[in-house]
């Protein structure tokens, strides 16, 4: 491995992946030996400027935004919003369920028999 870095111009090409006739090749210096040498460096007191830079995060860039959330996360005062406002209209449905219960019911026993006389009746006035 120390063989290559004499021949080498640069170490930081030795570090790099190589493009080679169409293929991509591994790095000459592997990354154990790039940690000896990073190691070698601090030792001697030289600055090891070979280490890539990380770019800043893009908090605008799709693949980093917040996630949105479900369905019911999203929506949740929009739902209370709305069980409230069907709350507070409760009283008036149930009691007009009610009236129309009552009045949509078939008769039955002696209502049944009044009802069918006084439509005889009136149908015999006519």
């Amino acid at each position: 491995m120390w063989l290559k870095l004499l021949r080498s111009e640069s170490i930081g090409d030795l570090l790099k992946p190589q493009f080679v006739n169409g293929r991509w090749r591994q790095p000459s210096i592997n990354g154990r030996h790039r940690a000896d040498l990073r190691t070698y460096f601090q030792k001697a007191g030289v600055p090891w400027i070979y280490d890539q830079e990380t770019p800043e995060v893009d908090h605008n860039s799709p693949y980093n935004r917040k996630p949105k959330g479900n369905y019911v996360e999203r929506n949740f005062e929009v739902r209370i919003a709305n069980v409230r406002k069907a709350l507070s209209m409760q009283e008036e449905r149930y009691a007009k369920y009610r009236t129309d219960r009552m009045l949509n019911k078939p008769l039955k026993g002696y209502d049944r028999i009044v009802a069918g006389t006084l439509k005889a009746m009136g149908q015999a006035e006519n």
